[in-house]
């Protein structure tokens, strides 16, 4: 059985959340900082070590797009980049 994908809801990143991390599946996260200021990142792993990688303001990058770019991050991990 894969990984679930698509767990968030445009509803449900609408409404206040408390702070950290929420996840949509395949690396990306919606996360809201303390001062509950929203934004999406890539969370991947490079030599064995955790990394994120900003994909832009919650504001600004609607769910879909954030996922689109998403797998476009995931493609350049993959490829070493």
């Amino acid at each position: 059985m894969g990984r679930t994908a698509s767990k968030l809801s445009v509803l449900q990143t609408k409404k206040p959340l408390k702070p950290g991390l929420y996840g949509d599946g395949n690396g990306l996260y919606l996360q809201v900082s303390d001062r509950r200021t929203k934004a999406w990142v890539f969370r991947f792993m490079i030599a064995g070590r955790a990394r994120k990688m900003g994909l832009g303001d919650y504001e600004r990058v609607p769910l879909a797009e954030a996922r689109k770019k998403a797998v476009a991050a995931h493609t350049l991990v993959v490829d070493g980049l």
